[in-house]
């Protein structure tokens, strides 16, 4: 087996123009050359990554937070933002949130074949 990785850089959501705030999308192009990929979406509190936190996808419908991939090809990927904001889960069991606007993302495509 082999294992590629395409990895964006930290964007800060709420800097200016091109950065994402609840419920945005971001597109990038990555060199993996397969859809058949496993994408993964994190936050933190600076550029650096402190405080790193995978974020899922939260389907309560009272309070969807979280991201989704909406569009995965052979070159690029897009990512949908939730309006509520992201969600991750402490070890205790426990759940934190907040919104995209306040934190810094990090997308990550892995491709194992």
């Amino acid at each position: 087996q082999t294992v590629s990785k395409y990895t964006s850089s930290w964007f800060n959501d709420s800097a200016g123009a091109g950065n994402l705030a609840n419920g945005g999308t971001y597109s990038f192009t990555h060199t993996l050359g397969t859809a058949e990929a496993q994408v993964q979406v994190w936050m933190a509190t600076s550029s650096a990554g402190a405080n790193i936190k995978l974020v899922p996808f939260d389907t309560d419908a009272a309070d969807l937070r979280g991201a989704s991939i909406t569009a995965l090809s052979t070159t690029s990927v897009t990512v949908q933002l939730t309006n509520g904001g992201w969600t991750h889960l402490n070890s205790d069991g426990s759940r934190t949130t907040g919104n995209w606007g306040t934190t810094y993302t990090h997308i990550k495509v892995v491709v194992i074949g």
